[in-house]
C-alpha cells in the first residue's frame, strides 16, 4: 500500500521537465474522462490528483469553462506552473498564440471506458494496486447513458476520441454499443483505440468494422507466448495474434478501408533479438497488418540494443517504424505535435 501511496503523491516526480518554453497539450482544447466520471487534466493524471469536475454531476460545458480548469490555464500560460505540470510528459507543444484562460471548443476526448484489466504488465499502476489490495478509485466501467451524454454535449465540435486509457477498454462489455453510437451520431468522428487484442472476439471485429473506428493498436510485445508473456502477464500470443489477424480479414471482406490495425511490439530485453523481430516481421505480413510500431520504452526491462534516438536497417521499410514513448520525447525537451485526425497519417504523437 505505501508504495501506491508514494505513486499518487508523485506521479511525476521522477521526470525531467521539458524545456520551458513548451506547454500543455491537453487542457486548451481537450478532456480526459476516467470510468468514474472524474475529469483530470489528462491521462497523465490516471491516480485523480487534480480532479476538475465529474461528468456525472455537471455538464461537460461548464465543467470546461470552470474556475479550476481556468486557473490551471492561467498557471501554464504565465509560466507559474504546479509542481505536477513541470514534470508532466505530456508538456511537449509549442505554443500557438491560440491558447486563452477560457479555452478553445472541445474537439478531441480521451476517455477510460473501463478501470481493470486482464493482464499483469509489472511496470502497470493497475497490476501494482492490484498486488497492494489498494485501490485509488473504484474499479468500475463506464455506463452507455454517461457515454452517450457525453457525444451528445460535445457532438457540434468533436473531431477526435481515443477510446482507451489505462484498463482494457473490451472489458466495458457496452463498449461495441458505444462505438456505434458515437459513429452514428457523428460521422466524421475519428475514432482510435488501443488494446491488448485478447477480447477482440469475431463479433467484435465485425462491430469494428461496421463502425468504421479509424484506428486500433494491438499491444503485443513478442513474437511467441515464451517472449510475450514475460510481459503480458496472463495473455495469450495466439489469441491476441489471431484476434489481430481476424479483424483484417473482417475488414477484407467487407471491402471498408478502415480500421487501420496496427501492431505495437514494445522492445525489451527478451524480445530484441534478430530471430524474434524477423519472425514479428514475418507473422505481420501474414496477419496482412497495416504498420508494425516498434517502440522504445522508458520501462523496466527495456531493450539495451536499440536506444533512443538510434537508427537501425532492421526496421527500416514499408509498414513499419521504430517509435519511442513520449517520456523518453519529452525528458529531451523535443517539442511534438497532436497529428491531425486522418485515415494513414495518424500516429498518437509526432
Amino acid at each position: 500500500m505505501g508504495k501506491i501511496r508514494e505513486k499518487i503523491k508523485g506521479w511525476l516526480a521522477g521526470r525531467r521537465a521539458p524545456a520551458q518554453n513548451l506547454i500543455c497539450s491537453e487542457i486548451f482544447e481537450s478532456m480526459a474522462i476516467l470510468a468514474d466520471g472524474s475529469v483530470t487534466c489528462g491521462c497523465a493524471d490516471i491516480f485523480e490528483g487534480r480532479v476538475l469536475g465529474n461528468v456525472k454531476v455537471e455538464p461537460l460545458a461548464k465543467i470546461f469553462q470552470n474556475e479550476r480548469y481556468r486557473e490551471l490555464r492561467r498557471r501554464i500560460l504565465s509560466g507559474d506552473m504546479p509542481p505536477q505540470c513541470q514534470q508532466c510528459p505530456f508538456r511537449v507543444r509549442l505554443r500557438t498564440g491560440r491558447e486563452g484562460v477560457v479555452g478553445g471548443p472541445i474537439t478531441w476526448l480521451q476517455i477510460d471506458p473501463i478501470f481493470n484489466c486482464n493482464l499483469k504488465c509489472p511496470d502497470c499502476a493497475l497490476t501494482e494496486m492490484r498486488e497492494a489490495n489498494y485501490f485509488i478509485r473504484p474499479r468500475t466501467a463506464l455506463s452507455l447513458e454517461t457515454f452517450k451524454s457525453l457525444i451528445d454535449q460535445t457532438s457540434p465540435t468533436l473531431r477526435h476520441i481515443r477510446f482507451h486509457m489505462l484498463g482494457e477498454p473490451f472489458l466495458n462489455r457496452q463498449a461495441p454499443e458505444m462505438l456505434l453510437y458515437a459513429r452514428e451520431k457523428i460521422p466524421h468522428l475519428f475514432i482510435s483505440i488501443e488494446t491488448n487484442g485478447l477480447l477482440i472476439t469475431p463479433e467484435v471485429q465485425r462491430v469494428l468494422v461496421a463502425a468504421r473506428v479509424d484506428y486500433v493498436k494491438f499491444s503485443i510485445d513478442g513474437a511467441s507466448q515464451e517472449t510475450y508473456s514475460q510481459y503480458r502477464i496472463g495473455g495469450d500470443f495466439q489469441r491476441a495474434y489471431e484476434n489481430m489477424a481476424g479483424i483484417v480479414a473482417v475488414r477484407r471482406e467487407a471491402g471498408a478501408d478502415r480500421p487501420c490495425v496496427v501492431w505495437q511490439y514494445i522492445l525489451f530485453k527478451w524480445n530484441d533479438s534478430d530471430e524474434e523481430i524477423r519472425e514479428a516481421q514475418r507473422l505481420a505480413r501474414e496477419a496482412g497488418v497495416d504498420h508494425l510500431y516498434w517502440l522504445v520504452t522508458h520501462s523496466a526491462g527495456a531493450s539495451e540494443r536499440f536506444l533512443p534516438g538510434g537508427r537501425y536497417p532492421l526496421f527500416e521499410g514499408e509498414g513499419q517504424s521504430l517509435n519511442e514513448t513520449i517520456e523518453i520525447a519529452g525528458r529531451r525537451g523535443e517539442p511534438m505535435v497532436r497529428p491531425e485526425p486522418a485515415l494513414g497519417e495518424y500516429d498518437p504523437w509526432k
